[in-house]
């Protein structure tokens, strides 16, 4: 199998929203809530808003709203033997295949979810198209939480190793499979609101009706202010979770991001926003039902 070079630093979905933003659901229809609201554009000063709002449309004992950032890191599969099954395939890239071997000695095994996107990629200058693909999100986030003591993962201190805090690592990896089987794209990431979320998320809210709890970035400033939620408090690895919801129930996870505060790859240079793709996983019932994934369009090719 060969890479489909011309895919090489798109990002993943589907339906165009705006000249800016696609967005791409998959999932049930139907279900036992609406999705109200899906958020993902720009705003004001370089600031990026993204949240989704949800409504039950019945008596939900547990709904979960789970995020995943992902950077297209398709530059680093150049080399990976693309025979077998998509599993197979996966297995080979090496940043995966580390996690795998952890994994396989004694820690927790991947969350491995399987879904379909579409793709949308510039045909040329003038045409951009959608092309379906397979989707592998493979999620190493618990093993890093069973390997690292809970004290180390909340300090306030934000302990440096390389790249920054513990929760910057990337943990999750999605695979991009076309029509006739070829390993496409590969994104690295974390489960989380975001990537550097500390430093990325100006402000987070997670809300049921009118109760609502505030998270705020850049954690010393927000523990010198006293009486201020840290982004260090919000929930761990980026899950938002409500119970006994109500029959027209209203949740909402919002924040807005600090595009000139996004990460950089390998400390050379800061992520295009174009490059990022991110990802609600709607639980109910403690069972995956539907994903949202949203982007900003990349930008057209060179004449």
């Amino acid at each position: 199998m060969r890479v489909d070079r011309s895919l090489v630093g798109t990002v993943v979905i589907a339906l165009v929203v705006s000249t800016l933003v696609t967005l791409f659901i998959v999932g049930e229809k139907g279900g036992p809530y609406l999705l109200v609201k899906n958020e993902y554009r720009g705003g004001e000063k370089g600031r990026f808003i993204i949240g989704q709002t949800l409504l039950a449309k019945e008596a939900i004992a547990s709904l979960e709203l789970s995020y995943f950032c992902l950077v297209n890191r398709t530059e680093l599969i150049g080399g990976v033997n693309r025979s077998g099954s998509p599993q197979d395939v996966c297995a080979r890239i090496p940043s995966l295949r580390s996690y795998l071997d952890i994994s396989e000695a004694g820690f927790r095994a991947p969350g491995v979810s399987h879904f379909q996107v579409q793709l949308p990629v510039w045909i040329d200058r003038d045409r951009l198209v959608r092309k379906e693909f397979d989707l592998y999100l493979y999620d190493f986030s618990r093993l890093v939480w069973q390997a690292v003591p809970s004290e180390l993962m909340h300090s306030l201190k934000r302990p440096t190793f390389g790249r920054g805090h513990l929760w910057d690592y990337y943990n999750v990896f999605a695979c991009l499979f076309d029509e006739k089987g070829n390993l496409s794209c590969f994104y690295e990431g974390v489960a989380d609101f975001y990537t550097g979320k500390v430093i990325s998320i100006e402000e987070l809210t997670v809300q049921r009706n009118e109760e609502k709890s505030v998270y705020y970035g850049a954690a010393e400033d927000a523990e010198n202010a006293g009486n201020v939620l840290s982004m260090l408090n919000a929930p761990d690895r980026g899950i938002a979770h409500f119970e006994e919801l109500r029959r027209n129930d209203r949740v909402t996870v919002l924040f807005s991001i600090d595009s000139s505060k996004l990460p950089s790859i390998d400390g050379n240079w800061a992520v295009p926003i174009y490059r990022i793709v991110h990802i609600a996983a709607i639980s109910v019932d403690g069972a995956e039902v539907e994903f949202i994934a949203n982007m900003a369009n990349p930008p057209k090719p060179a004449a």
